[in-house]
């Protein structure tokens, strides 16, 4: 049940959210007539890679999207430690507040880059 807005109650903005989609990659998206699966899965590596490059400039680490080659579909990496999502339309919603990020950032003390993970060392369950 949404919340009624109270007389002289500052009104909450609504979140402000940008769609990133990736092209599957399929013959159609290169313009022939048949792919293999290997040729598939390097072209969903390629388009991956260069998303999370653009959204690493943004301040977004670990490696936003990866291609799961196992299942045949982008994945978005969701938090620091690794969560995940697959992504069933080959895109994510992303806050532009977060991927604005603050105009400066005050940093003390030493600072260690992230590692980048390795999509291909998790270890997925089996679906029912």
């Amino acid at each position: 049940m949404a919340k009624k807005q109270v007389a002289g109650e500052p009104q909450r903005p609504k979140p402000t959210r940008v769609w990133i989609e990736l092209d599957y990659p399929n013959a159609k998206s290169l313009g022939v007539n048949s792919i293999t699966v290997e040729e598939r899965d390097a072209l969903g590596d390629k388009r991956a890679e260069l998303a999370s490059q653009m959204l690493e400039r943004l301040g977004c680490r670990p490696k936003v999207f990866w291609w799961h080659p196992t299942k045949g579909r982008y994945c978005v990496t969701v938090d620091q430690g690794g969560g995940f999502l697959e992504c069933s339309d080959n895109g994510h919603w992303f806050s532009l507040e977060f991927l604005a990020g603050p105009k400066t950032v005050k940093v003390e003390g030493p600072v260690e880059s992230p590692k980048p993970m390795n999509p291909q060392s998790v270890v997925y369950p089996e679906g029912p």
